[in-house]
């Protein structure tokens, strides 16, 4: 199976701000036995929506308008996702 070239950004522009803005206060609060599990809202019997914890929390926390997925066609043509689109 052939597979085209992963394309890679070479230039930093405005809209790659990274996320950590803090690295120092990261360094010091990062946990390795964190595991994330205890910021999921868990079903009743112990199952997971992953629609909810993917996309409805960011909606319903004020973030439907921000970007979620760049979709990246092979002739360059481009399709921007937000929360609510989903």
């Amino acid at each position: 199976m052939q597979f085209d070239e992963i394309l890679k950004k070479t230039e930093y522009t405005e809209s790659n701000k990274p996320n950590l803005k803090d690295y120092e206060s990261a360094y010091n609060s990062f946990d390795w036995n964190d595991d994330g599990y205890s910021r999921l809202e868990w079903l009743s019997d112990g199952g997971l929506n992953n629609a909810y914890e993917s996309i409805d929390k960011h909606v319903a926390k004020g973030f439907g308008d921000k970007l979620s997925m760049i979709w990246i066609g092979k002739n360059g043509e481009e399709e921007k996702y937000t929360y609510s689109d989903f």
